[in-house]
Order: C-alpha cells, then structure tokens, then sequence
C-alpha cells in the first residue's frame, strides 16, 4: 500500500475520532443541562457518576497522548458547539437525519410551558418531563391528548434509543418492561449499573452522525491537495501545546 494513502487513512482516522470525542462532549452537555432543568433532575444521579468516570479516564488518555486535558477542555468549550452545529448543517443538508444508526423505540412525553424571564424582556419555555413510553404503547397518544390541555403551549416529545437515558433525563418508564423501582436495594443496584453506561452509549451513537459528516471538511481539502488543521499526532499536539502556560 502506497505510504502516502496509510497517511492519509491515518490522518482520517485520527481527524474522525477528535470530532467524534468533540461531538460526544457536547451531547453530554446538553444531556446534563437538559436533566438539571426539569423537576426530577435527581433521577440523573443514575448517569453522572458514570459520567464523571469517563471524564477521568479521557483525561488520562489525553495526558498520555501528550495533550493538555484543560486546554483540549477549553477548545471545546468555545468551539464543540460550532463543530457540532456544523455536523447538524450537514446532516439536514443530506437528509440524515431523518435516518437513525440505532431505532429509537422510546418517547419522552413533557408538558410546555412559558414563563417571563427574570429581565422581563422576554419568555423562557420549560419542559416538563412526564413518563417514557415504548413508541408502539397505546397510553403514548392519551398522555399526549392529556398534556395538550393541561399545559399552556401543548405537549413535546423527545425519542430515546434506551429508556434508560429518558430515565436519567427526568421521564418516569410506563408500562416498560423490565423496569420495578425502586422496591429494594437490588433494583437500585441495577439502575446504577445500566442507567450511566447506556447514557453514555446514546450520546456516543447521537454524535457519530456529525462527526461522520464532518469527515467532508478533510476529504475537500484532499481535492486541494492539502491536510487541514494538522498533519498528523504531533501536528495536533502542537496545536494545544501553544495554548498552555509556559514553565518557570
């Protein structure tokens, strides 16, 4: 195989798993900040510890690959939503988001709502997070009806691969099997052992789509005969070497 083209694979590789990992820590942003914001954020203590548990372990690999984690920390802080929002361009542009890796069997029912700012210049909507249903549930359509009238801006719906990721978002499982809680320790046990993996699993599948679609920003500028952003491993390095404090 031509040396060139391994680079090239190689380069791929290491551009796709960056937007991937960028991707998939914006996801779990807007998981957290969606759980804190309903009134039954306390179910999210089911995905944070696990959450918390991946972080450390990235920070590690990202020491050991000789990037500064609060650096790569701050990158994404500032650009992830960019990268992110320009996979979602992407995705509407083709129509992929209209076709999903994985089904999402579940819904997420919630109550909307809109209240006046604290300025008072304007209006913030609320969801309030009611049950998760299985999509083919008969009781999905009346707890729908139900929210419509009693909430001022009708009903929303949110769709899940695992129910337990809507589970740590706030939505109570109805009529899912497999679900008892919380009647001993050893149910608990189970939802602290599943709820965070499977969290973690959804937001990685739900960013592999930007990501993936991002991989036409590097293969244009192939047309051109040129690596965007870096060349290689120590390319990228270089990037956030720059940025960190210099040693006294």
């Amino acid at each position: 195989m031509d040396n060139s083209f391994k680079k090239n694979i190689v380069y791929l590789l290491l551009y796709f798993s960056l937007t991937l990992l960028i991707c998939f820590l914006v996801e779990v942003f807007y998981f957290e900040w969606g759980a804190i914001h309903n009134y039954k954020s306390k179910q999210m203590i089911f995905a944070t510890v696990w959450i918390l548990i991946v972080f450390t372990i990235l920070y590690f690999i990202l020491k050991k690959a000789g990037i500064d984690p609060k650096s790569f920390g701050v990158h994404c802080i500032l650009f992830g939503p960019f990268i992110f929002l320009g996979g979602l361009m992407f995705s509407l542009a083709v129509g992929s988001h209209k076709t999903n890796i994985i089904d999402r069997n579940y819904v997420g029912t919630s109550g909307t709502t809109e209240d006046e700012n604290a300025n008072g210049d304007g209006t913030d909507t609320y969801y309030n997070n009611t049950y998760v249903f299985h999509k083919k549930d008969k009781s999905l359509t009346p707890e729908i009806n139900k929210l419509d009238e009693e909430f001022s801006e009708g009903s929303s719906k949110e769709e899940f691969i695992f129910w337990q990721t809507a589970l740590a978002k706030g939505f109570e499982p109805k009529n899912i099997r497999g679900y008892n809680c919380c009647e001993d320790f050893s149910q608990k046990l189970e939802l602290y052992l599943t709820v965070g993996p499977l969290t973690i699993v959804e937001c990685l599948i739900k960013a592999t789509t930007p990501a993936f679609l991002l991989l036409i920003i590097p293969l244009i500028g192939f047309l051109f005969k040129k690596r965007l952003f870096f060349d290689d491993m120590e390319g990228l390095r270089k990037i956030y070497k720059q940025f960190q404090p210099n040693d006294k």
